[in-house]
């Protein structure tokens, strides 16, 4: 796992922070509103992803993002972390909660 904080894209001249910074940064302010807020919106995508975990497509996102009131920038964070956290296989536009997903929220839920 590449444990950088942050990207230095080649071409254009920008500072990413990775997945990886997130949850650092996560760890450090874990009671801001911005960090329970991630957290709250992947939680209520990961939710919707077991209950519906019998479909063999997964969930459409964006019909996701309408059913849990996401606005776009957010879903595509959302998306891309619990994709890199392993807990979701995205296959545009669908998404499918993993093994290991569904493992996280029912241990979440108990």
């Amino acid at each position: 796992m590449d444990k950088t904080y942050i990207e230095y894209p080649i071409i254009v001249n920008f500072v990413r922070i990775t997945d990886y910074g997130i949850d650092y940064v996560e760890m450090l302010v874990p009671n801001s509103t911005v960090v329970q807020k991630a957290l709250s919106n992947r939680i209520a995508v990961l939710k919707e992803l077991y209950l519906n975990r019998e479909s063999y497509w997964g969930l459409n996102m964006w019909d996701l993002k309408n059913k849990l009131n996401i606005d776009d920038p957010t879903l595509l964070d959302t998306v891309f972390h619990l994709n890199y956290s392993g807990l979701i296989s995205p296959h545009w536009p669908m998404i499918k909660i993993t093994t290991e997903g569904i493992d996280f929220i029912e241990q979440y839920l108990s």
